[in-house]
């Protein structure tokens, strides 16, 4: 263990620790008796929780709609219970996905309307009070279009997705609308028209200045990638980073604010057919200030990890699926603005007797976070749980100066074929020397010196950091 470990050690030690979580009771939504509930996503938007998904008859999927549910802070659903959006009809609305933008007050839903085989993207904003506006056509293409992604900033929103092309593959596209819903692009932009590879798997975040936008691309390998688009006039895409190349796989990438920087999260498949939850900080500007690092790592199956977060910290949520068993339960872990992962295998946050998936999450007021998932009976139907996380805002550990260069030269969590590798490979280097500059623990220096058993004596802990420390300038 060298000075820098220690120093992060004793910054561990010195720092508040996070209030303990707590979890609520475990809540359904019910439509109406007989219907299938499927593909929930929720956003805040300032008052209450907004919980869209779809639903239709048992055994009729030709009579899918989107339905709404507005969950208070209190967990209690407000007035009007659960109730249809109006926007079935001459194609089947799908995947919906949501972002609220507090300029305008409104909240824009986007959908795939599914026509036969092919499919478009479509959306609309609705009111305080739930109402939509008229139906807009993103797309209006001879192709499929699939998995669409929104996000809000104070200058409008963007929706991205996925996009068939003739000879099979895939594209990640988007376009922009204003804060009220009015389209800025005046056709949909793909993010990389050069690329040969498939791309899958679009997540958007709203940023102060544009957006954060995250894919997936199947090639040789799977790999996660993230850009940044522009909230200016022209559409414009950054540079592309790959966030972890050398990995067996990566898929479902996902990010949030983590106090002033943003924090990504995938399902990893480098111990083969059994994923874990990966997970990498960044700063606005896409540089790594720190390494790719587990987030969470169990025996068994950690599924489509995703993530929320504000200026306090984030809240990490996936499905675990232990070895040996066929009921998966929701877990989530901790992460506070410090970067420190608090529960590597989580906690539970629903647990009910069927098998629970296609979970989602949002950040709600002070500390509260609201888990939706599908609960897997004869007919299912969305349960929900409320997170009180505990967090709040902590200061970073001071960047060690005094570093030796030998030091300085710590080779970073996982380094070799695990490295996060942008495609520019001086990001790469410049975001590693960010993370030796701040003086973050080596590789494996996680299981010495840090992980002190309950009981023992802080004070011992603190002279025998301080004793090596004073060694080592010795």
């Amino acid at each position: 263990m060298d000075r820098a470990l220690a120093l992060s050690c004793l910054f561990l030690l010195l720092s508040p620790a996070a209030a303990a979580q707590e979890v609520s009771e475990v809540g359904r939504l019910q439509v109406l008796p007989g219907y299938v509930m499927r593909a929930p996503t929720v956003v805040w938007d300032g008052a209450r929780y907004l919980v869209f998904f779809e639903s239709y008859p048992d055994q009729q999927p030709g009579e899918t709609d989107l339905y709404l549910a507005r969950i208070a802070p209190d967990g209690t659903l407000e007035t009007g219970d659960v109730r249809p959006l109006g926007l079935g009809g001459a194609t089947l609305p799908g995947s919906p996905r949501a972002a609220f933008n507090p300029t305008s007050g409104r909240t824009l839903l986007a959908w795939v309307a599914k026509d036969g085989v092919l499919s478009d993207i479509a959306a609309t904003t609705l009111d305080f009070d739930g109402a939509p506006s008229a139906v807009i056509a993103l797309t209006q293409t001879a192709a499929v279009e699939l998995r669409p992604t929104v996000a809000a900033n104070a200058y409008g929103f963007l929706v991205g997705w996925a996009a068939g092309v003739p000879n099979g593959g895939s594209v990640v596209s988007g376009r922009r609308l204003t804060a009220e819903g009015q389209l800025i692009d005046p056709a949909p932009v793909s993010i990389r028209e050069a690329s040969t590879a498939f791309e899958n798997r679009p997540f958007v975040l709203g940023t102060e200045h544009g957006y954060l936008f995250l894919w997936d691309e199947a090639d040789a390998d799977v790999d996660g990638f993230i850009t940044t688009v522009t909230s200016s006039a022209a559409f414009r895409a950054g540079p592309v980073l790959r966030l972890a190349a050398g990995a067996e796989r990566q898929s479902g990438l996902t990010a949030a604010p983590l106090g002033p920087r943003f924090y990504a999260v995938w399902q990893d498949f480098r111990r083969g057919d059994l994923p874990d939850a990966w997970g990498v900080r960044l700063q606005a500007d896409l540089q790594l200030d720190r390494v790719p690092e587990i987030v969470t790592q169990v025996d068994g199956r950690t599924n489509e990890p995703v993530i929320a977060g504000d200026a306090d910290g984030a809240l990490v949520v996936w499905q675990s699926l232990r070895t040996g068993r066929t009921r998966g339960e929701i877990r989530a872990g901790r992460i506070d603005t410090a970067g420190r992962i608090l529960e590597y295998p989580g906690f539970e946050v629903i647990s009910v007797d069927e098998n629970v998936y296609e979970h989602a999450v949002a950040k709600g007021p002070d500390d509260q976070y609201l888990v939706v998932a599908i609960e897997d009976t004869v007919l299912p139907r969305i349960v929900y749980a409320l997170v009180e996380s505990g967090l709040s805002a902590v200061e970073e550990p001071p960047p060690d100066a005094g570093v030796p260069e030998d030091d300085a030269g710590t080779p970073p969590r996982d380094s070799g074929s695990r490295d996060a590798a942008p495609v520019d490979a001086g990001v790469a280097d410049a975001g590693m020397q960010a993370a030796s500059d701040a003086g973050f623990p080596a590789p494996g220096a996680s299981d010495e010196g840090c992980q002190s058993t309950p009981g023992t004596p802080g004070a011992l802990v603190l002279v025998g950091l301080w004793a090596l420390i004073r060694r080592r300038r010795g």
